[in-house]
């Protein structure tokens, strides 16, 4: 079998003015887990795809599908549903779609269509396939500390978002990177969530109310760092004693305050996380959760 996951940009890893999309970060994974297994597989982008020999599945992490020629990609298409419109931003913001319009507009062009969503996928009976983590790329590594908190991403969230999570870092030792905050290695991220006290993660609007599962806290986690993030309701119940959850605002300003006081709780913490991530959510487990569902 030859499995083709398909993204609607061009990979980002390598571009020095823009961030990485999750989407990326997450097929590579899988695929890398695929391919240990012997199931040939591959990452390619909707504008640079090419292949000289269709592939018997395709994918797609956006319903793109109706934009391009069948025959060309593969035999059977597949859609993960993740909410993005097609890797966008539009001034300054990630464009958002509505999981269910995602839904009824593309089941009838494909064989199936599974999400990352946990609510979509109990409201439409729809297998939920969360995200993975390659475990062996994101892992633990021994830094002193140096900061108390630390975001590490891009500002295309609406602002009250990026104000109700980031104005309170402001109150402590902080530190951005990634995006408009200076784009850094894959190394260099790994080290980053080894020297912070706190990993700061916040979804997009839609991650809330869809119950999505979110991949940075994930790869935080694999890396044993510890997590503050807002309240997704699966993440609370998955990570209930490993994680911190915060609304944002004062609320958040009290948990850091206390989990920067409580060094021993926020270190067993951070080792629960990894052990969940790594039985629940690395790659090669979720890969399986693919295949079952093809």
């Amino acid at each position: 079998m030859r499995i083709a996951f398909i993204v609607p940009f061009t990979n980002t890893y390598n571009l020095s003015h823009t961030g990485v999309w999750g989407d990326c970060i997450l097929v590579e994974a899988i695929a890398k887990s695929l391919n240990k297994k012997g199931i040939q597989s591959g990452v390619h982008s909707v504008p640079d795809f090419k292949t000289e020999k269709p592939y018997d599945i395709a994918i797609h992490t956006n319903d793109l599908v109706h934009t391009m020629e069948f025959s060309n990609i593969a035999k059977k298409h597949y859609l993960w549903i993740q909410g993005i419109k097609a890797g966008i931003v539009t001034d300054g913001l990630a464009d958002l779609l509505d999981p269910e319009q995602i839904y009824e507009g593309a089941k009838h062009r494909y064989e199936k269509v599974f999400t990352l969503s946990k609510t979509l996928a109990e409201r439409k009976n729809i297998p939920f396939v969360p995200c993975g983590v390659d475990m062996e790329s994101y892992h633990p590594i021994e830094r002193e500390k140096r900061y108390e908190i630390t975001f590490l991403g891009n500002l295309i969230k609406p602002q009250r978002l990026n104000e109700q999570y980031m104005r309170p870092m402001g109150r402590f030792d902080y530190y951005l990177a990634g995006g408009v905050f200076g784009k850094v290695s894959h190394e260099r991220g790994i080290e980053i969530v080894a020297q912070s006290e706190i990993n700061l993660h916040f979804g997009y609007p839609h991650t809330l109310p869809w119950n999505m599962v979110i991949g940075r806290p994930l790869q935080n986690s694999a890396c044993r760092g510890f997590t503050m993030m807002d309240e997704v309701p699966y993440m609370m119940e998955v990570y209930k004693d490993a994680m911190a959850f915060t609304k944002g605002g004062e609320d958040e300003i009290e948990k850091i305050h206390y989990y920067l006081s409580h060094q021993k709780e926020r270190e067993d913490m951070a080792h629960r996380a990894y052990e969940i991530t790594k039985q629940r959510f690395d790659s090669n487990i979720v890969a399986e959760k693919i295949l079952e569902v093809l």
